[in-house]
């Protein structure tokens, strides 16, 4: 199957959350799609991200691993960064362990490639660049698709990862369950 990466698959603000943004209905598990299930595909992210995370990875990302454990270094990085992230930003206290369990998957996937432009070592800096502003209230879960994203607006107002896609569907159930209220609640005598 080919996928496209296009700039709403990036709008997590963070290389490390439009990693963890790879897997798509993560807690539906009878839909969930995980968009990394190989090297190929791991490639082409890594492409995308030098283009659309630009600012934060400063230019092109490489990703050719030599081994298929730097894609299962990879995978572990993604899953250490929604495991410690996810429940911080809902309310929750990360379970024990996960801070180390992020710093241990960080350091492996960082090792996996030498090299600074490498996808691993980019999204663990982007994951611990992360860590001093999740508290903040800039860390955000999106209702509609359940993707972390960074909330860089000036108020902190943002409510979806992508107004064009997320909050455009948001917006438009809302609208179909009121004219669905209305029609229900009138007689037509």
């Amino acid at each position: 199957m080919i996928f496209e990466w296009t700039a709403h698959r990036f709008s997590g603000g963070a290389l490390a959350f439009d990693l963890v943004n790879t897997v798509v209905c993560r807690n539906q598990p009878a839909k969930r799609i995980d968009r990394l299930t190989g090297t190929e595909a791991v490639a082409a992210f890594a492409l995308a991200a030098g283009k659309f995370c630009a600012t934060e990875t400063g230019g092109p990302v490489v990703y050719a691993p030599e081994t298929k454990s730097a894609h299962r270094d990879l995978i572990g990085l993604r899953e250490a960064i929604d495991g410690y992230f996810r429940p911080l930003i809902g309310g929750e206290t990360p379970a024990i362990g996960s801070l180390s369990a992020l710093f241990a998957a960080a350091a492996t996937a960082s090792d996996s490639h030498e090299g600074t432009r490498n996808l691993g070592v980019l999204a663990s800096v982007s994951a611990m660049s992360l860590l001093s502003v999740a508290k903040t209230g800039r860390a955000k879960i999106c209702p509609n698709c359940d993707w972390l994203f960074l909330d860089k607006s000036k108020n902190q107002s943002r409510l979806w990862c992508d107004m064009a896609v997320c909050g455009n569907r948001s917006k438009a159930k809302l609208h179909y369950a009121k004219l669905r209220a209305t029609e229900g609640g009138s007689s037509d005598e």
